[in-house]
């Protein structure tokens, strides 16, 4: 009912505009030509309709011929009715044209996204939105997800062919729609560093909560932002993940003074494409009841794999106890020689 009633609102809105394009021409040379030519002797133009009249005929091209203009002045006015009627007849072709195409593209655009499902959103962009997108591309296409990048800016030439890109705001819920936020598998939201810290964070808090509002809390949603104290929001929205940019190069500074080659390790950890990086694996059954010490031990005889951390009921246990029970659902972080699987 909303979609409708802002369409019948858009149409009617253009009719006033158009109405307001034609008739004020109308008026004003109807009103030069009665002035001009108004009750002269020979003149066709007895009285202001008559003026109307020519002004119509004579802008429309149709050119009748029953009322016409005796004196230069008028013949100027003619001229310039003539030019008016061409250019608002163009006018006219042209909006009707693009409305056309307009609902065309919006249809095929419609289409793409509804072939979309369990895909991933990047919404917003900054200077790392291309490297963002590379390496979730070659995830994304062993498991064969879609790609949705959603940014109020013109594509950037270099994104990948397979990645669907939509220009529009991230924040409004019809965007999000042509998106199919509805069955997004994760969204990723991107801080704009062009504009100041506070509006940054604003606009990434209102994109969360409208993709939360979209997927009815289905979609994963990891947030970007760069003050600490606005993070406090989107937990409070129930955002699942958030990396606060200045937290993180605050504590990779620091740390790399006391411990030289932290800030190359976690790079090497977070590049998808080197050995050695980190991924995310579901325990296998036949270690659940079993102890932590076991699942590391075997994991690393069988495959090769450092388990650092496990995840129970989305908290993080980083290095447990040796004696820790593994139990059913428990996953894992592991480094990988061969590039682990990466859960989205």
């Amino acid at each position: 009912m909303a979609k409708k009633s802002s369409i019948l609102k858009k149409a009617t809105k253009r009719v006033f505009i158009w109405l307001g394009i034609v008739i004020v021409p109308i008026f004003i040379l109807a009103s030069a030509i009665y002035i001009a030519e108004g009750g002269l002797p020979g003149s066709s133009i007895k009285n202001f309709l008559d003026a109307v009249w020519w002004t119509v005929v004579t802008m429309s091209t149709v050119g009748y011929g029953d009322v016409v203009p005796i004196t230069s002045i008028g013949r100027v006015i003619a001229i310039l009715a003539m030019f008016s009627g061409i250019i608002m007849i163009a006018g006219l072709t042209a909006t009707l044209a693009s409305t056309l195409i307009e609902r065309v593209v919006k249809r095929m655009n419609q289409n793409k996204t509804e072939r979309f499902r369990n895909h991933l959103l990047v919404l917003g962009w900054n200077e790392n939105g291309l490297r963002i997108i590379g390496d979730l591309y070659r995830e994304c296409q062993e498991k064969q997800i879609g790609i949705v990048v959603m940014a109020d800016i013109e594509p950037p030439s270099s994104i990948q062919q397979d990645t669907y890109f939509i220009k529009g705001d991230p924040t409004r819920l019809e965007n999000l729609d042509r998106a199919s936020a509805e069955h997004a598998k994760a969204a990723v939201v991107l801080a704009d560093f062009e504009i100041n810290a506070r509006n940054t964070d604003s606009k990434v808090i209102l994109t969360a909560l409208a993709v939360k509002r979209v997927s009815k809390n289905r979609c994963r949603v990891i947030c970007e932002v760069l003050l600490e104290e606005d993070a406090e929001y989107l937990r409070h929205a129930g955002v699942d993940e958030i990396i606060v940019r200045s937290e993180v190069a605050g504590d990779l500074l620091s740390r790399s003074v006391s411990n030289p080659g932290v800030a190359e390790l976690m790079q090497i950890l977070l590049k998808t494409e080197s050995p050695g990086s980190l991924g995310r694996i579901s325990v296998p059954v036949s270690f659940h009841g079993k102890r932590y010490e076991e699942f590391v031990m075997a994991l690393y005889g069988q495959s090769e794999m450092v388990v650092v951390a496990l995840i129970r009921d989305g908290k993080m246990m980083v290095n447990p106890s040796q004696n820790e029970t593994i139990q059913p659902g428990d996953e894992a972080f592991i480094i990988s020689a061969s590039g682990g699987e990466c859960r989205i």
